[in-house]
Formats: C-alpha cells, structure tokens, sequence
C-alpha cells in the first residue's frame, strides 16, 4: 500500500523589519512504501541564525589524523531533510542566505513517534559546490498538538571532512604518497568521510545513501559516524601511477541541487617497486 501526502511547505526569511513568505505546495513525496502515520498534521519549524552559524562548528578529527578538510568558504544554503524512521518516508527543504540575519524552514507534516532531522550547509557559487557542516537530531517524536521548534544549536554541527584510516601514510603537498609491490594487480587505499546521518549495519542503497565519493573503490558502510570507503590504484604499466577521488553529499537528498564535495580531492601517488 502507498500513500501520498499533501505537504506544504513554507519558507519564512526576515530581513531587516520586513518578511519575506513563499510557499510550496504539493503533494511533495522522496520516497513512501507501506506508511503508517498517525492522523493529524503538526509544524516542525527550524530556525537558521546565519551569524551564529558561521562562527559555530565541531570537528570530529584529532591530531592524530591525516586530514583534508576545508576552510575559508562561506555558508550560502542550508538544506534539511525529515525521515520517518519506521515508516520509509521523507520530507526536503532548503534555503538560501539572503540579507537578513536569520531564516526559518517551516514544514507541515504528518504526525509520528519516530523522526530524525538531518541538516547540511554548504556552499554554492559560480558552480562550486562544497559541504561544510553537518547536523542531526535523531529519534523524536511529531505529535499532533505540539509544535516542534528546532535551532541549528539544537542538532549539534560538526565540520566535513574526510581523512585516511592508515595514519602511517604521507600526504606531501596534498598528494597521498602510496608504496606497493609490483607482483600485484592493484592495492586498496581506507579512507573515511564524516556522516553523522546514517550510522549503523542496515543496509543503504547507493541512491539513499547520503556520503558517496567520486572514483574506484568499495564502500564499507558506517558504524561510528564514519563513511568509509576502499579508494582502489591499479598497477598501471609505468613505475608511477596517479589516481584521484573524492568524497560528496548527494544534494538531491535536501532539496538542493547538485553534488557537494566533502574537502579536498584526494590524489595518489602509487609507486610500484
């Protein structure tokens, strides 16, 4: 049994003493199978403190690590995404910083005893786009008669970024320096990504999965927070060999358009001896 919901959405902006209203109608559906909700309708609100934001974060990285991370960019778009957790469904939103100081996502959704919000703010212009920030607010509950009134303070963000699980490695000038016998055919490089979104065994198909990469590899899955990845090099036929990749938030997934690279690109230099 599928069911569609009828959602309006409502993007509140305030700037200066004025307010800026646009609403979105529906039905509006990511994905629905077999939906139990309980009756009624209720408003989950998020409100964005743009000044708060770019001054607030928490890196999940030690020193220990070997990180690429970035630094410097600007937050421009915020983009959330509501999952029903036992009911396979969810509910996108997203918007873009203007001249006020604050914004507020506003979504009118079915009750339930079971929601998770995720947030992601990144950046977007003149075609780059790049994730910065994550939050999350797991396992709450949408009741009928109460409001749910969320700040970014609320879900906690931390900084993306992706590093290699084997610390014994070199990064010189950005470039990950590899060292791998010539008798074999290829040889598999750990790296991890930051996704406080989706942590645990279930399996994730590739088009819900959130934290993705660009490249050759293998994905481990998530059990601690971490995304991790198996980056591929194949023994070419030179001495030298140059790979590249690069891990991504699928945008699509918080109502924003693209792709948004987590950090740097990774590149490795794979010397076969």
């Amino acid at each position: 049994m599928k069911n569609k919901f009828g959602l309006v959405l409502a993007l509140l902006m305030t700037t200066g003493c004025s307010e800026k209203i646009v609403y979105l109608t529906g039905p509006f559906k990511t994905k629905t199978d077999t939906v139990v909700v309980t009756v009624g309708m209720q408003t989950v609100n998020l409100r964005i403190d743009w000044n708060k934001l770019q001054q607030s974060s928490v890196s999940k990285l030690t020193e220990e690590t070997y990180a690429m991370s970035d630094s410097g960019l600007a937050i421009t778009h915020i983009g959330s995404r509501l999952v029903y957790l036992k009911d396979n469904a969810s509910f996108t939103q997203s918007v873009k910083k203007d001249t006020g100081s604050t914004s507020l996502i506003t979504m009118q959704v079915p009750s339930t005893d079971s929601a998770s919000l995720y947030v992601v703010a990144v950046y977007q212009l003149n075609g780059v786009r790049k994730a910065l920030k994550m939050g999350v607010k797991q396992n709450f509950r949408i009741s009928v008669n109460t409001p749910i009134n969320l700040t970014l303070d609320s879900l906690t963000l931390i900084d993306t970024d992706w590093s290699l699980v084997d610390t014994t490695l070199t990064i010189v000038d950005d470039t990950i320096r590899l060292t791998a016998s010539s008798t074999v055919n290829n040889k598999i490089l750990n790296v991890r990504a930051t996704d406080p979104y989706q942590i645990g065994n279930t399996f994730i198909s590739y088009s819900n999965r959130i934290v993705k990469f660009y490249g050759s590899g293998f994905e481990y899955g998530n059990i601690d927070g971490w995304r991790k990845f198996g980056i591929q090099v194949l023994n070419g036929s030179s001495a030298t060999t140059i790979d590249k990749f690069w891990p991504y938030i699928d945008g699509s997934l918080f109502n924003l358009n693209g792709e948004y690279l987590i950090g740097k690109q990774g590149i490795i230099k794979t010397t076969w001896q």
